[in-house]
């Protein structure tokens, strides 16, 4: 970053900004242009836009194979255990119960059912 800081330096007065010591000046990326703001203590400061993006590289080496691992759920416990071949092991007890969610919205008014079958209600007169 240093090295960077330097090279900087040496193309600000070419923007019109210059830089004293080294140490002297801040970078501050600006993540709205991607650019970034080089102020020194000196007073200058210079607004940098993003470079054009550079040569897609090579493709790099094929990682390392990795191993087969089982997952089993023990729902009594609260824990799901992760083994794998290698002989690593993790278990991932079950997080806490989250609060109530507010209450739902009242559903639809279902059909009208079928008229009842008429009756009588009479009094047992030996109760």
């Amino acid at each position: 970053m240093r090295d960077s800081l330097w090279m900087l330096c040496l193309c600000l007065p070419l923007l019109g900004a210059t830089c004293g010591e080294p140490g002297k000046c801040s970078v501050t990326k600006n993540a709205e242009t991607g650019g970034a703001t080089i102020t020194c203590t000196d007073g200058t400061s210079v607004e940098v836009g993003p470079g054009p993006a550079g040569e897609r590289g090579e493709k790099g080496e094929a990682g390392a194979a990795g191993t087969n691992c089982t997952v089993a759920r023990d729902a009594d416990a609260g824990v799901t255990s992760i083994r794998c071949a290698d002989g690593t092991a993790v278990s991932v007890p079950d997080g806490a119960a989250g609060a109530a969610g507010p209450a739902g919205d009242a559903g639809v008014v279902g059909p009208t059912g079928p008229a009842g079958v008429p009756c009588q209600v009479a009094r047992d007169a030996d109760a």
